[in-house]
């Protein structure tokens, strides 16, 4: 299934198509000396994708949402899970914070740009990126606790 899996994500990346010629790409960097491109999904500015995982101490949901920024930036722009807890947004500004429908904290409006950024596949996380409309799970791609880089690239 795995050997099948990846070469359609390639086929769909190419077959997508993109204006801006912005591509989301997921590199396999626990190797350095040779880091490996795992995906490449062509994105526009302002289009949204998370990554969905489970807190490895508390066991309960949560959404990580970034936008695709301008010069191709990654901005976190909301983060969402059930309670506070270790490596969750803490003390938000006023106004950031609030309870969803959902019952769930809702930090909003975080806007923090990175270039690039790493995620380590966890075991008991089940990191999951979900973009235009598909999930992928990231222990589909590399092996737990490989580490992959998120990055924006023009091509």
């Amino acid at each position: 299934m795995k050997k099948i899996f990846i070469p359609l994500l390639f086929v769909f990346s190419f077959l997508w198509g993109c204006n801006k010629c912005y591509y989301l790409t997921l590199t396999d960097v626990t190797n350095r000396e040779s880091p490996k491109l795992l995906l490449k999904i062509p994105v526009k500015i302002g289009e949204k994708f998370k990554i969905c995982y489970t807190h490895s101490w508390d066991l309960t949901p949560v959404d990580d949402i970034f936008v695709i920024g301008k010069n191709g930036t990654i901005i976190i722009d909301e983060e969402i899970f059930n309670w506070f807890g270790a490596g969750l947004e803490h003390n938000p500004p006023r106004g950031k914070l609030f309870i969803g429908k959902d019952k769930r904290i809702h930090v909003k409006n975080i806007n923090r740009n990175v270039k690039s950024f790493r995620l380590r596949v966890g075991i008991v996380a089940n990191h999951r990126l979900v973009i235009k409309d598909k999930t992928i799970p990231l222990n589909s791609l590399t092996k737990p606790m490989n580490s992959i880089e998120f990055k924006i690239v023009k091509y």
